[in-house]
């Protein structure tokens, strides 16, 4: 079971650099906003971002099948690699949701009804 262990830790890891990876290209798409860059540039930036996030979420499930197989065969969950699971895939999540609106408001605009 040590070996699970590891490749738990293995995956985490993983995720943080996918997560490391989507706030580079967040901070690149923010970027592009006061340069002038190319159209496709920024859909570039959107796409490798939402591969990345899509990554993070197989990730998730990964790491979550492997928190079942340890529980299922030590009777231990290991509690600390799902609960960091969660906070990564939920900073993911609100990053992807960040971007989104960010492009939403400058696609459309802010519409304000009294």
């Amino acid at each position: 079971m040590l070996r699970t262990q590891r490749l738990l830790a293995f995956v985490g890891r993983i995720q943080n650099y996918c997560l490391l990876l989507l706030c580079f290209f967040l901070l690149a798409y923010l970027a592009c906003g006061f340069f002038a860059v190319p159209e496709d540039l920024i859909r570039l930036l959107v796409i490798c971002a939402d591969v990345v996030c899509w990554t993070i979420y197989f990730l998730s499930v990964w790491i979550f099948s492997l928190s079942l197989v340890v529980w299922g065969t030590t009777r231990v969950f290991p509690t600390r690699f799902f609960i960091l699971m969660l906070v990564r895939t939920a900073v993911a999540f609100g990053l992807t949701l960040l971007r989104d609106l960010i492009e939403h408001v400058v696609q459309e605009g802010i519409l304000i009804s009294w």
